[in-house]
């Protein structure tokens, strides 16, 4: 395998030296931005891009193969480029024409619903409190902050065990911002992180499986954190995969286990994935990538189970995507936990309007956040949780997380 180095003025220009150099089937392992040329204090420097490729050397028949289907493809790809320019143009046409005939009225009657809606809310909330005979600047502000949380998808009952515990704090000597900010300390000591790759044991390998429901990003996860631990920790790293329903799963995975050197085994029983970790015993950490279950389907969940919990030494870490809806989400962490997973991951945070839902199965099922994950770079898109980004993206909500250029093979 050949891994080459380029700096270029943006990723277009880098994309195609890569492809000169190393030819249509190089991948792209790592993008950052660089200052060339920079002087003293960081100034007068110019912006590049620094770009990071691997190919794998192949034979003289394999290279004239390649070049003639590179040419069939550039062709190829010309032709579907002039094709989308012109669906892309015919798109926009007519999402004009959709909107210079949409019915205002309709506009209308939504926004007024959604005033509707928050107005019940309140009205409800009113007569619960006057029941209750509370009163006061911290009753207040508690309502208020009640409706921000549940709107960001915190189970309601979640909310108000929080704000009952400020509100017996402060009493009625508080101010709206010094509220929020024991809000936010609340919510800092209520949530749990754990780090799974900790090095608290003495015990190797470490036998990670990671498990959800189909389409939370379970392989693109693993090969994330087997990436940061082979470039960014120097640990040996095993790979092991069951995912034999999807087509390319074990391709796409292998892919990653090329490119960072490390091997890939497929297991489809107890037994062969106690051998496989046993022929691995020199390695420090142990991936196992496993098929999406659906939590619908109780007999595919337990055959998963009885694949992972014959062996002790297999920790489950559970994947959850943080757009889906909170009682999807709580019935899919209900069916996974005889797995006894040790820790939650939230994914695809970059696709969710809020962290809350996600938020209130932590709390409920006792399974502290290990990592999140936003977007599709390896290994870039993936984040150690931590509690002060929980407790902030919770009450004021997600940041936006900015997409750049994927891990994709090169081309034209």
């Amino acid at each position: 395998m050949t891994v080459k180095t380029y700096k270029a003025i943006d990723m277009q220009e880098a994309l195609k030296m890569i492809k000169r150099d190393l030819g249509p089937q190089a991948v792209i392992i790592s993008t950052r931005k660089v200052m060339e040329g920079k002087k003293a204090f960081g100034l007068l420097g110019r912006p590049m891009v620094e770009v990071t490729a691997a190919v794998d050397i192949a034979s003289p028949q394999e290279t004239s193969a390649q070049q003639d289907g590179a040419r069939q493809a550039e062709n190829g790809h010309k032709v579907l480029e002039s094709l989308r320019c012109e669906l892309n143009e015919l798109r926009k046409e007519v999402e004009r024409i959709f909107r210079s005939v949409q019915d205002p009225a309709k506009q209308l009657s939504a926004r007024l619903e959604a005033e509707l809606d928050e107005m019940r809310w309140w009205a409800s909330r009113m007569v619960r409190q006057s029941a209750s005979n509370k009163e006061g600047l911290a009753a207040i502000f508690g309502s208020s902050v009640l409706y921000r949380l549940t709107k960001h998808g915190v189970k309601e009952t979640h909310a108000i065990q929080i704000l009952s515990r400020v509100e017996e704090l402060l009493g009625d000597q508080t101010s709206e911002e010094l509220f929020l900010r024991k809000v936010e300390e609340m919510l800092l000591r209520v949530s749990k992180t754990v780090d799974p790759l900790h090095d608290t044991e003495t015990v190797k390998p470490r036998v990670i499986a990671f498990v959800g429901p189909t389409g939370v990003g379970k392989t693109t996860t693993v090969a994330k954190l087997a990436a940061r631990c082979t470039l960014e920790q120097g640990k040996r790293v095993a790979l092991l995969t069951n995912d034999t329903y999807r087509i390319a799963a074990v391709e796409q995975l292998k892919t990653y286990a090329r490119i960072m050197g490390v091997p890939l085994e497929v297991v489809l029983t107890p037994e062969e994935i106690s051998q496989v970790i046993d022929s691995h015993s020199d390695r420090d950490v142990i991936f196992i990538d496993t098929a999406g279950r659906s939590p619908m389907d109780e007999g595919q969940v337990a055959e998963l189970e009885s694949l992972l919990t014959t062996d002790s030494r297999i920790k489950t870490v559970l994947l959850l995507a943080a757009p889906t809806e909170p009682i999807a989400l709580e019935r899919a962490a209900r069916r996974f936990m005889p797995l006894n997973p040790v820790a939650l991951i939230g994914t695809k945070l970059d696709e969710a309007s809020h962290l809350g839902s996600l938020f209130s199965v932590s709390v409920q099922m006792r399974l502290p956040f290990a990592f999140f994950t936003m977007g599709q770079r390896v290994p870039e898109d993936i984040r150690v949780a931590r509690k002060e980004d929980i407790a902030s993206w919770v009450l004021w909500g997600l940041p936006l997380f900015y997409a750049e250029p994927q891990m994709t093979v090169a081309s034209g």
